[in-house]
């Protein structure tokens, strides 16, 4: 019997497992968190903890996209990580753009909601660092979503500062820096995740899809009783598809059935499966 684990199918999918639970519960947090600075931000008239919202809600969608690729192929992760650049970079203008709001329409921030909610978006944000520390160079997807949670922890800090500054010279004008200065971390930021995610993408290999009129296929079903786990599934599908890219597989581990739409013979296929380390039974 093929021993999934032995070719490192079972840690694949215990890996993806832990990325998914890490990604619900940050996900949640900056969910919360994203109402709570803005109400804030809106009620003490704060650029900082504005920016600071919209680092929240860019945050959220973020993670929600990750959680959707942690079992997709490196080129589909790629593909949302550059979507994610392109959500700080959002962010980032629209920062600037209440700067500029503000040099018109100046007005002194509540200092006082200004620092107390920074206290507790920064623990809020120091518990997704912690949790995203282990995961932050497993892949390009969760690279970038350690990138976002990192950013957050400077923001805390910036808005912390902002509050002092205008709590000390009883004007808006640190407010107003510090967002000027966020709006740039996120423009930093975003080209450095578009940069990496461009560079994976370019470099994925990408599944072809065949298209011919003349092309005749077949539809085969195999039992591997071996296949237990959805590591298991992943690897028989990886296998049928090396020999036939345009292979539909349906592998499934509940009930022991793999079914193949392939141009490819019955023994063929089985041979790829036998050579994925799973006996094909009669």
């Amino acid at each position: 019997m093929a021993d999934c684990c032995e070719n490192k199918s079972c840690a694949i999918e215990a890996l993806r497992a832990r990325q998914s639970r890490t990604l619900k519960i940050v996900l949640w947090i900056n969910a919360i968190m994203f109402f709570v600075v803005l109400a804030a931000g809106l009620l003490a008239h704060s650029t900082a903890l504005l920016s600071d919202s919209l680092d929240n809600l860019g945050d959220a969608m973020t993670y929600g996209l990750s959680l959707y690729v942690v079992s997709k192929s490196a080129r589909e992760k790629a593909m949302v990580a550059l979507f994610k650049g392109g959500l700080i970079l959002l962010a980032a203008i629209l920062v600037f753009a209440q700067v500029m709001h503000r040099l018109y329409v100046p007005v002194v921030p509540i200092f006082e909601t200004m620092g107390i909610i920074s206290l507790l978006a920064l623990l809020a944000n120091g518990i997704c660092l912690t949790l995203l520390w282990k995961h932050r160079e497993e892949d390009v997807n969760m690279s970038s979503v350690w990138e976002c949670s990192r950013n957050d922890i400077a923001t805390n800090l910036a808005v912390l500062v902002a509050a002092g500054g205008v709590w000390l010279v009883h004007s808006g004008w640190p407010d107003l820096l510090v967002g000027f200065g966020l709006s740039l971390l996120l423009m930093r930021s975003a080209a450095r995740v578009l940069k990496g995610a461009w560079r994976e993408y370019r470099h994925a290999p990408l599944r072809l899809i065949l298209i011919n009129s003349d092309r005749r296929t077949a539809m085969h079903t195999f039992n591997v009783t071996d296949m237990t786990c959805g590591g298991c599934a992943t690897a028989i599908t990886q296998a049928i598809q090396r020999i036939d890219p345009a292979a539909i597989v349906n592998a499934d581990p509940v009930t022991k059935r793999v079914t193949v739409e392939s141009q490819k013979p019955a023994a063929e296929i089985a041979e790829a499966i036998a050579g994925a380390g799973y006996r094909v039974d009669e």
